[in-house]
């Protein structure tokens, strides 16, 4: 539960009628420690992987597989082509369709998704 974006959590009425810690009042932000950054359209035995972008990426970060199944493993993106195999940097348009190695092979609509240090600017 704590992987997913949220707010705080309180026990609110399952100790009975709650006191003044009963409700969180001190912030209505959401916490979020990941972000959704891609999904895994196909992907070969070898590992090479058709990913559809949903979130600005670049090669050098810390990515984290997801998989249907639960299974879930990080690795550090190397590299990625555009669908015509141009090597690019940075996958910065919605939908964009890019290729990758990855560590080995997974799951279609495995979701790819990068973890968010305190400084989100970095991401950016």
């Amino acid at each position: 539960m704590e992987k997913i974006s949220h707010r705080k959590y309180s026990v609110g009425f399952l100790e009975g009628r709650p006191d003044t810690s009963g409700q969180v009042y001190d912030t209505s932000v959401y916490e979020q420690n990941t972000e959704f950054i891609g999904i895994v359209l196909e992907c070969d035995e070898q590992g090479n992987a058709l990913i559809e972008q949903r979130n600005n990426f670049k090669v050098g970060e810390n990515i984290e597989l997801f998989s249907p199944d639960g299974e879930l493993f990080a690795f550090l993106l190397g590299g990625m082509t555009d669908e015509d195999d141009n090597d690019i940097q940075v996958a910065p348009h919605a939908r964009q369709k890019v290729k990758m190695r990855l560590p080995r092979c997974v799951p279609k609509y495995t979701i790819l998704r990068r973890v968010l240090s305190a400084n989100k600017e970095n991401h950016q």
